[in-house]
Parts: structure tokens; C-alpha cells; sequence
């Protein structure tokens, strides 16, 4: 997610072809004839990209520079210039907000930016922290790539480029540089993010990165693009319909704007599936384009569903930021559906949008009628609501709520997003009825006052504060050394701890932690989650969280592993760890579970309650996906391998080993046929003009019958299923092997066995004379296993559909 050079448009992603999973493939002459035939596509692809002329693109149907000099694109009228004073709300309700505002001087706007003449991208480093990381784009091959902001700076500063490199999406709010840019006074007065979603979800955000997992709110208001000389995004929308505005503080830029009419977005639609940006340069598609030339000082404001391009002609720094207001609604919900359309992946859409609504369409409710639906948030009383007088509402304010909550009300029940915050959303949306009803025939002119109806809270104004360099150096050293001094205190009390525990005779308490990674214990119990937590101290990884940190807050407890403390200002590269594949998460865990019941000898403590689930947190709360390309069924019947007479997971093979998916037979009707080309997966393949992030088979194509692959084994005798010694998939030689594999894997539990051997584990118990397993006719060596049969497990399953 960015500013005005991305948004909506899925693009283009690198060819990864689907590989062929290990021990997938029989014929290992067909292994190698396929990896021969991925590698000369990719090779292909790769040296169609690599070739450029002497402006550094990317192989393309057209030239840029061609575009740039063109006179079709020198048309007027399509871009209004004004002066930052004219700029008001009252503007906005008589005219609203329909073509691109271009200001020359930022005075008047309430703009405030750092110095263009000392503010560098070394300054930007200096804030934001080196060790950030960004999201950075290869313009010529559109793949993006992750480097360090220090790394970034090196490159930008560095005048031998080997590559262009585009940074177009890092968001810097809740950094040291979000204190020193102010967005415009406008767009504080109508952003949705400052007068309609919660305060206190937007003040509980203190992380300044931009994980979705982390966001308490729609966190696009502040960004910052650093780009090299000809860098070029092509036609897009900016996501979810968000307005922009757009500073540039050093360098220029160029756009070509096209205005969202109903013909346009049609147009746009097919080209995006069509799978040739690369071949069509979308202006010449439209019947007027217009282009536009921004320089240094310049500000541009780009209203909601513009489609445009983006061309860098000298290396430039860029502010701007993202917003919706209520002066477009029906063209932000408009463009949502062309996202829909377009099959743009979540992860490039507006943060939160459709929860946005509901809180858009509560905060006009509780403003106009006085009803609250928030929870926490009292309603007005009616002799209160009596004397106010009323508001007449623009018509752009208007037949936006009557189409959120028609956009809402054809939204799927699960894509609903209804915020835990509204206590009744059906009460709501009579409410928001009931005011459409009075403000029906609210008068155009009288809505013009100057003033929103949705006013923001005084709190979420910035503090603006002018840069200054040295201050900021002089903060960091600070922060570093408070923060050293709070480390040393923390493993001082740590030991301390230690050592009064240990005095005590409690060393069996302290050693059984060692393998709590999977769970967090605080006061109030125990949550399975990945980190854990003492006296109000988190750790995550081994790593004290850094709001801790500056909260100089003590753990005063003995029974936690020494942090390892990471400085945000540590000019070390760093990367984030690696995340551990599930089988071999539950192969560690149960082996650290073994260690610590073997020496911790069975007590009783908490720490130990939370080391024996470890593993069944992990797999209780995940699932697999089979060579169908579906997702089956949770590991519910999974035990931990700290009970009693627990076997290993199903994931896992009797060596720990994590279990090989089903692969395809290669003789039903979905093995032979083609891709479809129009569902979801095929959409989403680079060949089809999706972005290629799925990697997911062709929905007709899912074989009827995968088969288990040849390097699987029995759980209980560890031989393969033709009785043999397992061996890598490479020299596997199936023609020697006479029949099929006679392994079955239950479609219960998921344990691939031997059918005998399955049997001779219940010898000895109880109606083992009567164990019998059932097996499944829709799927080859699949069937209930006598276990479950006779605990009953199968009544109520049912087998898993594969078309």
C-alpha cells in the first residue's frame, strides 16, 4: 500500500511456476523433462525483462518517452489550479471533490514539510530507524524485494545503479518522522480516520511499521517515496477509492491522469485481466488522458477512483498520503467493486475498509439523531437533540449513506466485517433509514456552512515540530542510552531472581520453562500464543518488546530465558526469523517437551502445564492443504506427545518427518484437461494477468483421485507401502514395485499405516476381535482406520469432497 503511484491494479509478479512437489512425480524422466521445460520458461521471462534501452525500462509493447513528448496527452481543463486559502470544507460541499486540485505553493494548505534544501533520505533513515524494513519495487521487473532502510539509503545515494529500485509504500506514522511532516489542514478536517474511527483504537497503535496483524486503524495518512531517475508505475487505482495528496519536496514527477467514468473503469477492468500492461499503454485506450507535469514545492491532490500513471524524469522525495472522506462515497464503494472485480489480493486494499463503513455510518447517526451504537459511548438525550437546529446534509453525503448500506447489505454474511464495537448493526442500519428519511429534502445551499457534519477530535492533531538533525541525533543517543541502562537493570533483576529462587529450592520450576515459547503466562492464566509475557513484560522471540522497553517496566520474576534486546537503532542488518514449518515446530516441541519432563522430573508447576500443550496448541489451531489444492480438516484428534501413550502427530512420519501431500494420478479427466483460464486460481496466475500470489492448481484441473506419494511410511513400522526401506523420491523406481502402495491414511485422524499394523496396535484391548476399518471408495488408500472407528470418531465425519 502506498500514495499515488500504487494502488488498485494487481500488476505484474514474477512467473514462479508451480514446482513439483518431492516424490510427486513417478517417472524421474518426467521430473527432469518438466524442470528443463520450467527453467527455459523462466529463462524466457527473466531475459523479456532484462532487456532495456537507454532509459533503464523494462522490455515494453511502448516507449515512455514516446508518452512523455506525445501532444494527445497535452490537453487542458482536467486539472483545476488553485491557491492553498481557497482550498476550504465549504468548497468542498458546494463543489465537492471531482477533478485533480494542483497547488505551485503549498502556502495556505496548513502543509508542513522539512527543509527541502537540508532534509536528505539519510534524514528519513535517521527517523524512521536502519533497520527498517521496506517494501521496495524492481521496476523493470515489477517483483517486489525487501531491504533495509539503511540499505535503501546506500542505494539512492550510490550513482552507479546497477537496477531501478522504486520505495513507494513505507507509511511513517508513529515514527520520529511523523512529527515532522503535517499533512493538510483539509484532509485533517475530512480524513475518516480522524473523525469517524474510534479514538481509542487509533491511540491503543503504537507500532510504526505497517503489519496488518499489528494495525489498530487504517494506518495510510502518512507516506513517504523515495524514487531514482525513471522510475515508471503504470495505470492504476488508488486502493479502496482513497483520495491523495501528494508533496513533492525534491525532484519532479510526471502523471497522466484519466478520469473514473463509467466507460473508463469498463476499460480499465478489461485491460488490467487481459494480462498485457506490459504490451498496451492504457491512455491510448481512453478517449481523453491528460498528462502532468509536478515540481519541487508543487502539492497535487488526486481524487477518488482517478486511474494514473507515474513517471520519475529526475530523482525525487515525495510526501503524501491516503484518505476517504465523505465527499465521494459512492465513487470510494464504486472503486472497492472494481478491486473486487479485478481480484486485487487483500493485501493491497484499504486496511479495514468495510469496518470503516459501519463506523462512518454510526458516527453520522450519533451526530444527526443522537443514538449511539458504539460501545462505551452514551447516547444524547432528546431534549439535548431538541435544541439543536437542523443539518441539511450535501447530496454527496446523502446518497453516499443510502449506498453503504446497500453496498453492505450485498455484502456475503461472512464479508460483513461487522466491528465488535457495534453492539447492534441491524439497529443501526434503521437508524441510518430513519435519518436518510429527514434529510431527504435537505437544500444544497444549505449545507454550505464551512463546517463538517463529522468534526474531528482536537487530540488527533500532530504536534508539528520543525526538523532539526541534530536534535534528532541527539534524541536517538538518548534513547539508546536509556534503553541500555533498562536493559541492565532488567537482567540484573533477572539474575537476581534467579538466584532467589534457586536459594529457595525451586530449580525445577525455572527449568521447566525452557521450552514455553508456544505459550504466554500472565496473571490472569495461560494463552496459547507465540510469545509470552510476566508481570506485564512481553517477550516475543526471545525479545523484549520495545513499548516495554520504554516503559521501564520489570519482570521480577525468575522463570524466563534471557532476552536477546534489539536497539531500533542498531546499525546491524537484520531480518526477521524465520518461521518454522508446522511438522517441524511439533517435531521440536515435542522433542523440548521430552527433555523437560526427563528433568524437571513430573512436576507440578504452571510452566510445566503449559510445556506438555505446546505441541497441541500448534496442532488444534492449524491444517493442511492436500494435493487437491483444498484445505482439509483441523488436527482436532491431534494428542501432545506429553500424554501418555500418544503417538506423533498425523503430519508427521514415524521419523519425525514431515508427511508429503497427496499427488496428482495422472489419469482422471481433471489430470488431462486444461486450465480453465476463469476461476479464481486461474485468474490469479501471471499468464492470466493476475499477480501470481495464490499459486494454486486450476479448480478444474484438482485431480479426482491423488494419490499418496511414494516416499510415504507407516507410521507404527516405518516401511514404505510396498514394505521397503524408504528412500528419497529420486531413486524411487516405481517399476520395479509390484501393485499399488498398500499404506491407508485415515481420513479421521489423518495416520497413514499399514492395515495389519493398524490392527496389531489394538490387540489386547477390548473388542479388538470386532476393530475393523472402512474404507473410503471416493479417494485411493484412504480409509477410517480401526482406532476411530471404535472410538467412535466417524460417525459423524464426512468424507472430504475433492471436485
Amino acid at each position: 500500500m502506498s500514495t499515488a503511484e500504487t494502488g488498485s491494479s494487481p500488476g505484474k509478479s514474477n512467473n514462479n511456476s508451480n514446482s513439483v512437489a518431492a516424490g510427486g512425480n513417478a517417472n524421474p524422466k518426467g521430473v527432469q523433462r518438466r524442470q528443463l521445460r520450467e527453467r527455459k520458461q523462466r529463462k524466457l521471462y527473466l531475459e523479456e525483462w532484462s532487456l532495456g534501452d537507454d532509459d533503464a525500462e523494462g522490455a515494453r509493447g511502448f516507449s515512455v518517452a514516446e508518452k512523455l513528448e506525445s501532444s494527445k496527452f497535452a490537453q487542458a481543463g482536467m486539472v483545476r489550479e488553485m491557491r492553498g486559502c481557497d482550498l476550504t470544507v465549504a468548497f468542498l460541499q458546494q463543489h465537492g471533490f471531482n477533478i485533480p486540485l494542483l497547488f505551485r505553493e503549498k502556502n495556505g494548505l496548513g502543509l508542513r514539510m522539512p527543509d527541502a534544501q537540508e532534509f536528505t533520505v539519510n534524514d528519513v533513515r535517521l527517523c524512521v530507524g536502519s533497520r527498517r524494513l521496506l517494501d521496495v519495487m524492481d521496476v523493470n521487473t515489477q517483483k517486489n524485494l525487501q531491504m533495509t532502510m539503511k540499505e535503501w539509503q546506500q542505494y539512492y545515494d550510490n550513482p552507479q545503479k546497477d537496477r531501478l529500485l522504486n520505495v513507494i509504500s513505507l507509511e511513517f506514522s508513529h515514527t520520529r518522522l511523523d512529527h515532522f511532516v503535517q499533512s493538510p489542514e483539509i484532509v485533517r478536517q475530512i480524513d475518516w480516520v480522524d473523525v469517524v474511527w474510534p479514538k481509542q483504537l487509533k491511540d491503543a497503535q503504537k507500532e510504526g511499521t505497517n503489519l496488518l496483524g499489528g494495525m489498530m486503524y487504517p494506518k495510510v495518512q502518512k507516506y513517504c517515496l523515495m524514487s531514482v531517475k525513471n522510475c515508471y508505475t503504470d495505470f492504476h487505482i488508488d486502493f479502496g477509492g482513497t483520495s491523495v495528496w501528494y508533496h513533492i519536496l525534491k525532484g519532479s514527477k510526471v502523471f497522466w491522469l484519466i478520469p473514473p467514468t463509467d466507460r473508463n473503469l469498463q476499460l480499465y477492468e478489461k485491460w488490467v485481466l487481459s494480462g498485457k500492461q506490459a504490451d498496451i499503454f492504457f491512455g491510448d485506450t481512453v478517449e481523453k488522458c491528460a498528462r502532468v507535469y509536478l515540481t519541487a514545492g508543487n502539492t497535487f491532490f488526486i481524487p477518488t477512483g482517478w486511474i494514473h500513471a507515474v513517471y520519475t524524469p529526475t530523482q525525487s522525495l515525495v510526501f503524501g498520503g491516503n484518505f476517504l472522506h465523505s465527499f465521494g462515497i459512492v465513487k470510494q464503494l464504486k472503486t472497492a467493486s472494481v478491486e473486487d472485480n479485478t481480484k486485487v489480493p487483500q493485501k493491497f486494499r484499504y486496511p479495514f475498509f468495510t469496518e470503516m463503513l459501519w463506523y462512518v455510518l454510526a458516527r453520522y447517526v450519533y451526530t444527526l439523531l443522537g443514538h449511539s451504537h458504539l460501545e462505551g459511548e452514551p447516547s444524547a438525550s432528546e431534549a439535548e437533540m431538541a435544541a439543536r437546529p437542523h443539518t441539511h446534509l450535501t447530496h454527496y453525503e446523502l446518497f453516499g449513506l443510502k449506498e453503504i448500506v446497500m453496498y453492505l447489505y450485498d455484502l456475503p454474511p461472512q464479508k460483513k466485517n461487522v466491528p465488535s464495537l457495534v453492539l447492534d448493526p441491524v439497529a443501526l442500519i434503521k437508524d441510518v433509514r430513519t435519518l436518510v428519511e429527514r434529510h431527504c429534502k435537505d437544500q444544497q445551499d444549505m449545507a454550505v456552512t464551512g463546517m463538517s457534519v463529522l468534526r474531528p477530535a482536537a487530540e488527533h492533531q500532530p504536534l508539528f515540530q520543525l526538523y532539526d538533525r541534530t536534535r534528532v541525533k541527539q534524541e536517538i543517543k538518548q534513547e539508546i542510552a536509556r534503553k541500555n541502562a533498562e536493559v541492565i537493570r532488567e537482567q540484573q533483576q533477572l539474575e537476581a531472581a534467579r538466584e532467589a529462587e534457586s536459594e529457595a529450592g525451586q530449580g525445577s520450576h525455572s527449568s521447566g520453562n525452557n521450552g514455553c515459547n508456544n505459550i504466554s503466562i500472565n496473571s490472569s492464566g495461560i494463552n496459547n500464543n507465540n510469545s509470552y509475557s510476566s508481570q506485564g513484560v512481553e517477550y516475543s522471540n526471545g525479545v523484549l518488546k520495545k513499548e516495554q522497553l520504554e516503559n521501564g517496566t520489570s519482570t521480577g520474576h525468575g522463570t524466563q530465558p534471557e532476552a536477546t534486546f534489539v536497539l531500533p537503532t542498531d546499525t546491524l542488518k537484520y531480518r526477521p526469523p524465520k518461521k518454522m514449518h508446522l511438522a517441524n515446530a511439533v517435531a521440536a516441541a515435542a522433542t523440548s517437551s521430552n527433555n523437560n519432563t526427563s528433568n524437571s522430573g513430573h512436576s507440578n508447576s504452571p510452566t510445566n502445564v503449559g510445556n506438555n500443550n505446546a505441541v497441541s496448541v500448534i496442532a488444534t489451531s492449524s491444517s493442511y492443504v492436500d494435493g487437491t489444492g483444498g484445505l482439509s480438516a483441523p488436527l482436532d484428534n491431534c494428542p501432545s506427545p506429553g500424554e501418555a501413550g500418544a503417538k506423533l502427530s498425523p503430519h508427521l512420519t514415524g521419523t519425525g518427518q514431515p508427511r508429503r501431500r497427496r499427488t496428482r494420478c495422472k489419469n482422471c479427466a481433471a489430470c488431462q484437461r486444461s486450465d480453465c483460464g476463469t476461476c479464481p486460481f486461474c485468474m490469479d496466475m501471471v499468464k492470466f494477468g493476475g499477480p501470481g500470489r495464490a499459486k494454486q492448481t486450476c479448480m478444474m484441473r484438482q485431480c479426482l483421485s491423488p494419490m499418496l506419494p511414494v516416499t510415504a511410511q507407516c507410521v507404527y513400522c516405518h516401511l514404505d507401502g510396498w514394505r521397503q526401506t524408504p528412500v528419497s523420491p529420486q531413486t524411487k523406481q516405481l517399476a520395479s514395485l509390484e501393485g499399488p502402495s498398500a499404506l491407508m491414511e485415515c481420513s479421521v485422524c489423518y495416520e497413514i499405516a499399514h492395515p495389519d499394523c493398524a490392527l496389531s496396535q489394538l490387540d489386547g484391548t477390548e473388542d479388538a476381535a470386532d476393530a475393523k476399518g472402512i474404507v473410503n471408495e471416493d479417494l485411493p488408500n484412504s480409509w477410517e482406520c480401526p482406532s476411530c472407528c471404535r472410538s467412535g470418531k466417524n460417525y459423524d465425519y464426512k468424507v472430504r469432497t475433492l471436485c
